[in-house]
């Protein structure tokens, strides 16, 4: 009853479903969170990958976290872009029915994004994969490379029984640094895979030669023709890692819980505009320093000046040739001289046209030797 009543109250709790089982679903996230993931996810070459996982070890239920980078600031001590909380959900299942639940509450936020400039990344979990390709159609998903070799070695060793050289060979084969895994694109990915069957793989059992085609190859396919060879779900693991040290690796009540993830989603937020002042872990990129303020310029705003600020500040610069709206929703290609007439030289909106009419000719036009008085 008192997380139903907080529905009423905090804006953090966007949504509270108990199914027939009595198990509650809470769906978590702010109006910021869902700002910033339009701005920073949705662009397939540019953007940041929407990553998703599933947390133990915080009560009686799981929290499944998702994660974004902001390409606005970088941390101080790495120089590297940190990782953001994106929208939460709590859930005692973890059925696919489960999870439309929570994604289908962000994508009906987000139902006027192109979800096939989206990333999404997960790990090969079955009906968690199964839910976003639902709730978001046309997204492009990518798999963690780690949890592929993890999971392939796991395969190897305990469901077919090969033996360590076998099992090396194989893993080093697909996953080493030269490996399949690796390609820079989809002709050199076909061309080592069809030579991987050839040499290696021809010699090892049927069974993993299956998993290799039927499970790996896809998910590695698609990893590579989204230019996320290499991603994996670290954003995701060490965001799991602070919650679990948040609340003291102890199982919480479900209000307490809530409470605690509120307080870690703002506070990334407040450091956010930290560095927007100059302060704090993180420093503006290079080409988001004209969004720099003092203290004193910061302090004056209202409320709405500041959300302004924010807005222009995080989200992803517009590519070069492009122009985009003032409020951000729509980027179109820029066109040299657009709205000027032939010849104009100053601004359309400054310049004062004059339309030039062609007179029709007379009827009657009078002889050199008429004479008129």
């Amino acid at each position: 009853m008192q997380v139903l009543a907080m529905t009423q109250t905090d804006s953090f709790v966007q949504q509270v479903t108990v199914g027939a089982d009595r198990v509650p679903s809470v769906v978590l996230f702010t109006a910021r969170q869902l700002r910033e993931l339009r701005a920073f996810c949705f662009d397939a070459r540019r953007g940041s990958v929407l990553s998703f996982d599933k947390t133990y070890n915080l009560g009686s239920m799981f929290v499944t976290v998702s994660t974004y980078q902001n390409l606005s600031v970088d941390r101080v001590t790495s120089g590297a872009s940190p990782t953001f909380i994106g929208p939460l959900f709590i859930h005692g299942k973890s059925s696919t029915e489960t999870y439309n639940v929570f994604f289908s509450s962000i994508a009906s936020r987000l139902q006027y994004a192109n979800f096939t400039e989206l990333r999404v990344g997960s790990d090969d979990e079955y009906a968690l994969r199964k839910s976003i390709q639902f709730c978001f159609p046309g997204s492009i998903h990518v798999a963690c490379r780690r949890h592929l070799n993890t999971n392939a070695v796991h395969y190897a060793q305990d469901v077919v029984g090969m033996n360590r050289q076998q099992r090396n060979s194989f893993i080093q084969a697909v996953f080493g640094d030269a490996g399949v895994a690796s390609c820079p694109d989809l002709a050199s990915f076909d061309v080592k895979v069809a030579k991987l069957q050839q040499d290696l793989l021809s010699s090892l059992p049927e069974q993993m030669q299956h998993y290799f085609h039927n499970r790996l190859v896809p998910f590695l396919r698609d990893n590579i023709a989204a230019g996320c060879a290499d991603w994996t779900n670290n954003g995701c693991e060490s965001i799991n890692h602070v919650l679990k040290s948040e609340v003291h690796w102890r199982p919480q009540k479900l209000p307490e819980l809530i409470a605690k993830l509120r307080q870690l989603v703002d506070a990334q937020y407040v450091e956010a505009d930290r560095a927007m002042l100059g302060r704090g872990d993180f420093v503006l990129k290079q080409q988001y320093a004209k969004h720099r303020l003092t203290v004193d310029e910061w302090q004056r705003m209202s409320d709405r000046q500041r959300d302004k600020a924010r807005d222009q500040c995080f989200r992803l610069t517009a590519p070069t040739g492009t122009v985009t709206s003032s409020d951000g929703s729509v980027t179109v290609r820029g066109v040299p001289h657009g709205g000027r007439k032939p010849h104009q030289r100053k601004r359309p909106t400054a310049e004062r046209s004059t339309t030039l009419v062609k007179r029709p000719k007379a009827d009657f036009l009078p002889d050199d030797d008429d004479d008129f008085q």
